[in-house]
C-alpha cells in the first residue's frame, strides 16, 4: 500500500484506511468530547510561557471564549495591551511552530460563527484543531472534512 494507508480485515472484508483522515476524525471526537464534558484535554505545559500579541478584537474573543480554548488544551492569561501569556497548548500538536496560526484560525471561526448555535461554534473549533493536529510524520498531506 501507499504511504499513509493501512489494510485490515473488517467483517470478513478488506478495508483500506487513510491513517491521517482516521486520526483527524478521532481528534475531532476527542476535542468535541472535551468541550461538551468540560474536562480539558491534556495540554503541553511550556517551561517558559510565550507572549503572543493580538489585535484588540482578537483579544476580546480570546477572553470571551477562554473556556473553549482551555477545554481543548490551551492555557493562557491575558496580560494587558492585547497580549496573552501562553503557558500550554494541546499535547497532540506535533508542530508547535503553528500554534499562533491555529489560534488565529480558531478566532476567525468564532468571528464567522457569530449568531450560530453554540454547538456549531464548538464543532468549528474542534474541526480546526483536529485538522491542524492530524498530520502524521511521513504520511504527507492530510485530507480535510468539508465545512
Amino acid at each position: 500500500l501507499s504511504s499513509g494507508y493501512v489494510a485490515t480485515k473488517y467483517n470478513g472484508r478488506l478495508a483500506i484506511i487513510d491513517v491521517a483522515k482516521a486520526r483527524e476524525w478521532m481528534l475531532l471526537r476527542y476535542y468535541l468530547g472535551a468541550i461538551d464534558s468540560g474536562t480539558p484535554v491534556v495540554g503541553e505545559r511550556l517551561i517558559f510561557p510565550e507572549h503572543k500579541c493580538f489585535s484588540y478584537d482578537d483579544t476580546l474573543f480570546l477572553s470571551q471564549y477562554r473556556d473553549y480554548f482551555i477545554a481543548m488544551g490551551f492555557d493562557y492569561e491575558i496580560v494587558g495591551d492585547n497580549t496573552i501569556e501562553l503557558s500550554a497548548y494541546p499535547a497532540e500538536m506535533a508542530d508547535s511552530s503553528n500554534v499562533e496560526m491555529v489560534i488565529y484560525d480558531m478566532i476567525d471561526s468564532l468571528r464567522d460563527g457569530i449568531g450560530s448555535p453554540e454547538r456549531e461554534r464548538k464543532e468549528r473549533l474542534a474541526r480546526i484543531l483536529a485538522r491542524s493536529n492530524s498530520s502524521i510524520s511521513g504520511v504527507g498531506e492530510h485530507p480535510q472534512f468539508p465545512e
